[in-house]
């Protein structure tokens, strides 16, 4: 491939995500943006590979699309899209990759859904644990950090129990399933909203949703 055409294929797979999350079908453009980061993975359809700033832009897009998908409130059509496989093995890259050509992902947004005012996983918050599950048994960290989010709805309080209590769920599923690693759990509840650049087409409960998470700190 010319160099002068190098990112033609992450490019596209961008610009398909962007369109179709303008369109709110947040699905497809989860898919897309997950394209776009095994394609600039890929050294030999992306030989040059994109600044860090550009790559980091795109995982965060593809995350918030991801959660977007996930999102089980009331007359939505909850769908959980997998991460892409990477490309040399077949283990879970995309979004849960430990580097992309240089940008390591540190924290990433996992949304694991639970029951309203519980701990219970939901029908789609299972599928997010057990990828979660996954790629923490492939990747075999020595430790690693569950963080939990609320939404802004509810007393600051019971917020901050009811994250802690989340995480901590999340942790004895990790542990119960072999996971051997040590796990810290921190509770944020709602103090810290997800810093979106971009909020012009979500409503308010698409940002309710991208605030209720557990995010995965690798250590």
């Amino acid at each position: 491939m010319d160099a002068d055409k190098s990112d033609v294929l992450w490019r596209a797979a961008v610009t398909l995500g962007d369109l179709k999350f303008v369109q709110r079908k947040f699905a497809e453009a989860t898919a897309a943006y997950e394209r776009a980061l095994e394609n600039i993975k890929n050294t030999t359809k992306t030989p040059k590979s994109p600044d860090v700033k550009d790559i980091k832009a795109i995982f965060d897009q593809a995350t918030e699309a991801k959660m977007l998908a996930a999102n089980e409130d009331p007359g939505g059509s909850a769908i959980y899209v997998g991460a892409a496989k990477d490309h040399r093995d077949n283990t879970l890259g995309g979004t849960m990759s430990v580097d992309i050509r240089g940008f390591k992902p540190t924290a990433v947004p996992i949304p694991i859904g639970f029951e309203t005012a519980s701990t219970r996983f939901t029908r789609v918050g299972e599928k997010a644990a057990n990828e979660l599950l996954q790629a923490i048994r492939q990747q075999d960290p020595g430790e690693l950090i569950l963080v939990g989010h609320t939404d802004e709805r509810g007393q600051a309080d019971y917020n901050v129990r009811l994250s802690a209590d989340r995480a901590k769920a999340v942790a004895d599923f990790l542990k119960q399933n072999g996971v051997a690693a040590r796990i810290t759990t921190i509770a944020k509840g709602e103090s810290e909203p997800l810093q979106l650049q971009d909020t012009s087409g979500l409503t308010r409960e698409d940002i309710w949703a991208l605030n209720r998470r557990v995010v995965w700190v690798r250590r």
